[in-house]
């Protein structure tokens, strides 16, 4: 085993954030979904409601492969510390719905959202670590193609690349 897996399988992530597959996130609950269909057809294509939802914070493995010189641990300890003092769990839902797409042929169905004070943990990231980071684009997966996993969107561009839709 790695060092790396090692840190990985130990780093303690305050309540109620979780760290799973290189993003730390915020697991959302007690979601209203009673508007929510459990399936829709858009564009030929029929996505499925998830049955568990998150708003990704940071792409951890993203921003180690952009910067080598810091670790989990240096990321992991700031953001500890930053929502001990801020905490990041007031999510914001906007009228703003997007398709991401995939080029292993994964789609899903996005909401934007924002958490206030999440700007501040960029920044706090930046000033600690001396780094270039970019603030995540904030979204929940709403909807998946059958049996789909969700579609990583950790930059402006990603986020830029899909599509927006309205429903009435």
């Amino acid at each position: 085993m790695s060092n790396g897996s090692a840190i990985l399988l130990y780093m303690r992530i305050s309540n109620p954030y979780k760290y799973s597959n290189g993003y730390i996130f915020l697991p959302l609950r007690n979601l209203n979904l009673d508007n929510l269909h459990p399936t829709i057809v858009l564009f030929g294509d029929n996505y499925y409601l998830k049955s568990e939802f998150h708003v990704s914070l940071i792409c951890v493995k993203e921003d180690l492969r952009e910067n080598p010189l810091i670790t989990e641990a240096n990321i992991v300890d700031i953001f500890n510390g930053f929502v001990g003092k801020i905490p990041l769990q007031k999510v914001e839902y906007l009228d703003e719905y997007r398709i991401a797409t995939h080029p292993d042929g994964r789609k899903s169905i996005i909401q934007k959202v924002n958490i206030r004070g999440v700007e501040g943990l960029f920044t706090e990231l930046r000033k600690k670590l001396h780094i270039t980071i970019n603030t995540q684009p904030l979204h929940v997966t709403i909807y998946t193609l059958q049996g789909g996993r969700g579609i990583g969107i950790n930059n402006i561009e990603d986020y830029n690349n899909t599509i927006e839709i309205r429903f009435r």
